[in-house]
């Protein structure tokens, strides 16, 4: 990370949710505390990750008061990673989580898109701006701005081949889209009656667009985004709650993962047909909160629930259980691309709703 990120405006810190730590102190090492844990060894054993660094001799700890929302890795460096919180704006670390630094204070962060391209080029949503910023989050501008009463921000994705090119979703089922990173946009498609939660690019044909919504409608376009199939049939055959959790491309051509509030979907034919993973609980004993696939095998599952963390290598044929190392629910998995035994997880509070839902 650009040591320029040091000099960004100084964190803004809520007592009860950051605690300071002296100069000459040091983090108890304990998974327990914090809103940010890492396992080095697929999730047998967990250290926390919440150490954020103020300048050269203080430090704060990202405490249980502070929800996180989303943690994306840098596709240059996995050592390079953003969390994205629900109070305090956006952090990032160069060292694998080993300390923290915030970017971007005061914003409700729902997504993060570092540039594929750019080096210190950064996509930032919450529900009422995007921010960009190209110099490191040394200084940032407002690329897009909502101004309609009662519509949020949910999702921001880039072209990977064409990475000028980003889309947006609304609340309200917009689609936007900008072909000069996001000095202009148009409306692609609006999406009646629809609380759009997330805009998938397919990474090597970008024509291929994959858009969901908050009850787990999930629609295909082929066109750029000029028309749309509709591909939730299958799911809806399960009779299980469909409410969104994530989705997310998988290793293969045409593989995606959905998660459900309940259950969890893979497609190996571009959303035709959907595939329900067994669990070791029935759909109306289960809740889960978030999902994670191995990048390099997607045989290798993580789910996590109130309580509970799920881990399969053979595609949920077998289930491993372990107790989660917080007592607050998981918000966020994610396995370092290029150490899959790298897991980090990160926390919210049980009460506290999903940016999603809160416009």
């Amino acid at each position: 990370m650009d040591t320029r990120i040091l000099k960004i405006l100084g964190p803004i810190l809520v007592a009860s949710s950051l605690i300071f730590l002296g100069a000459s102190c040091t983090l108890i090492n304990s998974s327990r505390y914090g809103a940010i844990v890492k396992s080095q060894n697929s999730g047998e054993s967990w250290e926390s990750k919440s150490l954020m660094r103020l300048d050269k001799n203080r430090y704060a700890v990202l405490g249980n008061g502070v929800n996180i929302t989303s943690i994306t890795f840098d596709p240059r460096n996995s050592q390079v990673l953003f969390a994205g919180t629900q109070e305090h704006g956006l952090f990032a670390t160069d060292n694998g989580g080993d300390s923290w630094t915030q970017l971007l204070p005061r914003q409700v962060i729902v997504d993060v898109v570092p540039d594929s391209n750019v080096r210190c080029l950064l996509y930032v949503a919450t529900p009422a701006r995007i921010f960009k910023t190209s110099d490191c989050a040394t200084t940032w501008q407002v690329i897009y701005n909502e101004t309609r009463n009662g519509v949020a921000i949910t999702s921001i994705a880039a072209d990977q081949l064409t990475p000028t090119i980003l889309y947006l979703t609304t609340s309200t089922g917009d689609l936007l889209k900008s072909t000069d990173r996001g000095e202009t946009w148009s409306v692609l498609h609006r999406f009646d009656r629809m609380h759009l939660v997330r805009i998938l690019v397919d990474p090597s044909y970008p024509e291929i667009l994959y858009v969901a919504d908050t009850e787990g409608n999930i629609y295909r376009s082929f066109t750029h985004g000029l028309e749309w199939n509709y591909i939730a049939d299958s799911l809806r055959g399960y009779y299980v709650p469909l409410v969104y959790r994530t989705l997310f491309f998988l290793s293969r051509q045409d593989n995606l993962f959905f998660a459900s509030e309940s259950s969890l979907f893979i497609t190996r034919n571009a959303g035709t047909t959907w595939e329900r993973l067994p669990l070791l609980t029935q759909p109306a004993e289960t809740h889960i909160f978030t999902a994670a696939v191995n990048p390099l095998n997607d045989n290798e599952i993580y789910y996590g629930t109130k309580n509970t963390l799920y881990h399969t290598i053979d595609n949920g044929a077998h289930w491993e259980v372990k107790p989660l190392p917080s007592p607050r629910a998981p918000s966020e998995i994610r396995i370092d691309p290029n150490n899959p035994r790298n897991v980090y997880m990160g926390f919210e509070t049980y009460e506290a709703p999903s940016p999603y839902w809160n416009f």
